[in-house]
């Protein structure tokens, strides 16, 4: 089986939308804005499921750092008949802005458990 694996680092452009998929398990979806230079800014669509998705439920807001990392998968939107990639994460690490300092950077994987770095 052939996987393309990617790895996106930046910030997250918005709190992350909760909702149930259609066999019942957690989902969370969000987007993170990534820097490539001053004039170029990619931003990219992250999806997650299960206990992972309901791990990231308090973990994630607008301006945090985020590091996603798992596998693209082709997307069509139903409202514009638009494709786009989107990155199914596996593992996702939070680091909060400057202003949040005491709370610790926290990497969380697909099966929920918590790594404070």
């Amino acid at each position: 089986m052939d996987i393309l694996h990617a790895t996106a680092v930046g910030r997250a452009t918005e709190d992350p939308k909760f909702r149930t998929s259609e066999n019942g398990s957690p989902m969370v979806t969000f987007s993170i804005a990534v820097n490539l230079s001053k004039e170029l800014t990619n931003f990219i669509s992250v999806s997650c499921f299960g206990t992972l998705a309901a791990a990231m439920g308090d973990k994630i807001r607008k301006g945090y750092g985020v590091t996603a990392v798992g596998r693209l998968k082709m997307v069509t939107s139903s409202k514009n008949n638009k494709s786009y990639l989107q990155l199914v994460a596996d593992e996702i690490n939070v680091v909060p802005p400057k202003s949040q300092s005491d709370e610790s950077p926290a990497m969380v994987d697909e099966t929920g458990e918590e790594e404070y770095l």
